[in-house]
């Protein structure tokens, strides 16, 4: 049944040990890439004029003998002009999402009918060469394969096409009438009807087994779905609700910058995360293949996506943000950064030179969401590269985009299997099983109303349907990437781009033991990448207190700072003089770069902070406390420490002491400072890197604790990046 995906209105929108790495590891094959013009990428409308003429040809030739090699270059005309008519359907597609129109909807839905129209006239071209006993052998030669009577028994029925492009009608209305949950409800209830129809013309019982075999070519059980849902649900269920905390706790925000800029940063964090990546990257912008600007003529219900160009060979990546990048860049960006993992690995994809794959390939969307969340995580690493000072709170915003989909992904997925197993339901009894299944992942209460209101508001319910639990399962595998970052950057950069180098046509779970990942359905895996993704994020620390002054400053800091251990942060704990040397060194290396040319990723990503300190001594953070001892072990006083981020602000270029003597007199102990950090306690006092620990004292030979290590690095972050 892999054919079955490439008429679907659905499909045409979305696309272990512990080694040593080399740096310059090859993973993409050579490819010659054709240059692209803009003439290429305008829609016009599709004639099946020369697929008839094809038609009457190879009818003409079928009857008599010797006719092999012309009635071969027929059916390769006729292949060639269905890719035409997909072509520009996905053409006509992208074109009315840029600028949105009734009018240009009804022409997506006439391209999208003809698209059908030409593979209706394939399939019975397929038919005829391999009934007609002498030419058989060419079916086979055009596809490459001697199993062509499988193929052709899965060719649709004439039905089959009457259903599709009702179904594109429902998915029309639906976009006309989004805004509306009652409306959208019953256009919903209609799409089952249909979709259950077109699964019974395909030979499966449930549109379920329909969608998960034909539609996504998952190569997974529902009973390991099940187990991996339940696991989710018990694992992530509180974690979502963490993470939102946490977000409306962290300071900091992302400032405004260009559309240009943003694709420049993004460049140069993909350029430090893989060359080859960063190649694809080059081509994608040097061709104009993508489509990222913020324009309130887009599409209302069009967020991201990226499809191939099956007659260019070449994928095209468009994106709607909400926002304008000079008001608001960070959700945008990060859309980019998705959709272009999409974009390099369909690029890049072995199987894009077959000139069948779009007729006998099994599309794995579980993989190619591996692509895109996947480059999330290793993009996450460089936040501070791109968002500077607002790369905190972007983490956890981003952290709560991956968990929601994993949780939503499963949600409704087992939402959408019900119905679909019921084959007929009622909007009564949909939103009753949301308002259960809302509880169940969220645990949340919610009326029967609102829950109609969230599930008719999800897109992919309408347009992709069983399609949301890629986004859970690759967002599992995503969550791997994410940990492996925090301590080991090359393996994680390998084993994405393994992945990747697959390309989207190898089914999940092969895709995933090729490239070495663990098997996400087991259920000590979800409850281990949970644990993890706890402690990356500094997230249920027992010993950190809600709304206590300091709690906003451990979660801004827990991309560069860890806990004592699993369990606690240590707030009250003094911080000794090596492990603050290294936090600031980290905050450095994670917001500009320190260049050791090790290949190690920013921030937590090298298992140990030896590096850090042997960077900070030698561009002489510290000068220690003679020329052979630095006194590492000792705890650190907070003049020491202002000493050293006023050096690390003198080697940005950012110290500026002027104007804070008055400031730091205004303390009854400002005697107390030592004459060799006069300048820098005057410099932290005026820039608000160091308060007072009450009763006016600056105490400036106190130990520093953690908690006040945490604050006063998230201070000095604010100011200089």
């Amino acid at each position: 049944m892999k054919l079955a995906k490439i008429v679907s209105a659905s499909a045409a929108l979305i696309l272990a040990a512990e080694i040593c790495v080399p740096v310059e590891a090859a993973y993409y094959s050579e490819r010659s890439l054709p240059q692209i013009s803009s003439d290429q990428l305008r829609y016009e409308p599709y004639s099946q004029e020369r697929m008839d003429e094809y038609i009457v040809r190879i009818d003409s030739l079928l009857d008599s003998s010797g006719n092999g090699m012309e009635i071969s270059v027929a059916a390769d005309g006729c292949r060639e002009e269905y890719l035409r008519a997909l072509e520009e359907y996905r053409l006509a597609m992208l074109e009315n999402d840029t600028n949105y129109s009734a009018e240009g909807a009804e022409t997506v839905s006439g391209a999208y009918a003809a698209s059908l129209s030409a593979f209706s006239s394939l399939s019975q071209v397929l038919r005829s060469i391999s009934e007609s006993g002498e030419y058989a052998y060419i079916l086979a030669d055009m596809l490459g394969s001697e199993n062509t009577g499988d193929f052709v028994e899965s060719l649709p029925s004439d039905r089959y096409y009457e259903l599709s492009e009702e179904e594109e009608r429902l998915v029309s209305r639906y976009s006309e009438s989004a805004q509306d949950s009652d409306a959208s409800a019953k256009i919903y209830v209609e799409l089952v009807k249909v979709r259950t129809e077109i699964a019974h013309e395909m030979g499966y019982d449930s549109y379920t087994d329909y969608a998960h075999e034909a539609l996504y070519g998952r190569d997974y059980s529902r009973e390991l779905i099940e187990t991996f849902s339940n696991a989710v649900a018990e694992n992530f269920s509180g974690m979502f609700e963490d993470i939102f905390n946490a977000s409306m706790v962290v300071r900091g925000g992302t400032e405004g910058m260009s559309e240009t800029e943003t694709l420049d940063r993004i460049g140069s964090v993909i350029g430090e995360i893989n060359g080859e990546l960063k190649n694809s990257y080059d081509y994608m912008r040097s061709n104009g293949l993508y489509n990222v600007s913020y324009s309130s003529s887009k599409s209302p219900v069009s967020g991201a996506y990226t499809v191939v160009l099956p007659r260019l060979r070449v994928p095209y990546m468009f994106v709607n943000p909400t926002n304008d990048y000079e008001r608001s860049p960070a959700e945008g960006a990060r859309n980019i950064i998705h959709e272009f993992g999409h974009f390099s690995a369909l690029l890049n994809d072995p199987a894009i030179e077959d000139k069948n794959i779009e007729l006998t390939g099994s599309f794995s969307m579980d993989t190619c969401e591996v692509h895109s969340q996947g480059l999330e995580s290793l993009a996450e690493s460089y936040y501070g590269r791109l968002f500077g000072s607002g790369a905190s709170l972007e983490r956890y915003m981003r952290l709560l985009k991956c968990v929601g989909a994993i949780l939503d992904g499963c949600m409704f997925n087992e939402l959408q299997t019900r119905i679909y197993d019921a084959g007929e339901v009622t909007v009564d009894e949909i939103n009753k099983m949301m308002v259960e299944l809302l509880e169940k992942y969220y645990d949340l209460t919610y009326t029967e109303s609102s829950a109609q209101g969230l599930w008719t508001s999800m897109t992919h319910n309408f347009e992709a349907p069983m399609y949301y639990l890629s986004y859970a399962v690759s967002g599992m595998t995503a969550l791997q990437i994410l940990c492996k970052a925090e301590h080991n950057m090359d393996l994680a950069v390998d084993k994405y781009m393994k992945i990747s180098a697959l390309g989207g046509y190898v089914p999940f779970k092969e895709a995933l033991e090729r490239a070495g990942f663990d098997n996400i359905f087991y259920a000590e895996n979800v409850e281990e990448a949970a644990d993890s993704v706890r402690k990356a994020y500094g997230i249920g620390y027992s010993d950190v207190e809600g709304n206590s002054w300091y709690e906003p400053y451990t979660l801004y800091t827990s991309h560069i700072m860890d806990g004592e251990n699993d369990e606690s942060f240590a707030p009250d704990e003094n911080i000794t003089r090596s492990d603050f040397l290294e936090l600031i060194a980290r905050g450095y290396d994670y917001y500009t770069g320190i260049g050791d040319g090790e290949g190690n990723g920013p921030g937590k990503s090298d298992g140990g902070g030896e590096r850090y300190i042997s960077w900070a001594l030698g561009a002489g953070i510290s000068n220690g406390y003679s020329e052979n001892e630095f006194g590492g072990e000792d705890d650190i006083t907070r003049e020491q420490l202002v000493v050293m981020l006023y050096r690390l602000s003198e080697l940005q270029g950012g110290a500026d002491n002027g104007s804070g003597e008055a400031e730091l007199e205004g303390f009854s102990d400002a005697d107390n400072v030592s004459e060799w950090a006069r300048d820098a306690m005057e410099w932290a006092v005026e820039n608000d890197i160091i308060n007072g620990r009450g009763d006016g004292m600056i105490e400036p030979q106190a130990n520093a604790t953690r908690a006040e290590a945490a604050k006063i690095e998230a201070c000095y972050i604010e100011l200089m990046y």
